[in-house]
């Protein structure tokens, strides 16, 4: 009899790892191959900015091969945003808030406080993308999602209308003063009449 030769075939069995990636708000463990390269990518996150993974890689996406079990961490740290304030001094305030440096959705309520002679008129927010909002509220909330530029606009108090009238008291000529606001007022006295100051409006 001849020789007999016998051969062993063997069937490869892949090396399986579990990689497990950890983003902003969410965690996800996928099993792969050895050898296998995938891609992973931190999404935006609005008000926040991506890093760094926690192995120091700051590519973003990034493509790593699988060698083992592994855990891939996205790193985001909060966006900081300029707030500016715009007034007139000599014509009002800002009170409640600052300029300065703000995190991301940071609350601020802010005040306009006109001084003696002029009147809030109204506020001019601007934001970094260009965008502007007018606000006619002397106290207003806002949240800080962008670079700021705040601005309060006062104007001047005009005089009160006025105009002289005559008129017949008691069978006497007087001249009265007349403004929009407190109606008639007593301007002169003539033969010792008194008392008119403020009188209403509806005399005749």
């Amino acid at each position: 009899k001849g020789n007999i030769t016998y051969t062993a075939i063997y069937e490869t069995t892949p090396k399986l790892y579990a990689i497990t990636v950890i983003l902003f708000d969410s965690q996800s463990t996928d099993i792969y191959e050895y050898g296998k390269e995938i891609t992973i990518e931190a999404p935006a996150v609005i008000g926040y900015q991506f890093v760094k993974w926690t192995d120091g890689n700051t590519d973003n996406p990034r493509t790593v091969q699988v060698t083992g079990e592994a855990t891939y961490q996205a790193v985001y740290e909060i966006k900081n945003y300029t707030l500016r304030l715009s007034n007139r001094e000599a014509e009002g305030s800002i009170t409640g808030v600052s300029a300065g440096t703000y995190n991301h959705g940071t609350s601020l309520t802010a005040t306009a406080v006109p001084v003696k002679g002029y009147k809030f008129k109204y506020w001019v927010l601007a934001k970094g993308d260009g965008t502007e909002t007018t606000l006619t509220d002397s106290t207003i909330q806002f949240n800080i999602t962008d670079n700021i530029t705040l601005g309060a606009v006062f104007e001047k108090i005009p005089p009160p209308d006025i105009t002289f009238v005559q008129m017949l008291y008691q069978g006497k000529q007087i001249l009265l003063l007349q403004t929009l606001v407190w109606g008639f007022q007593f301007l002169c006295r003539r033969r010792g009449i008194k008392g008119l100051r403020n009188r209403p409006p509806h005399w005749s």
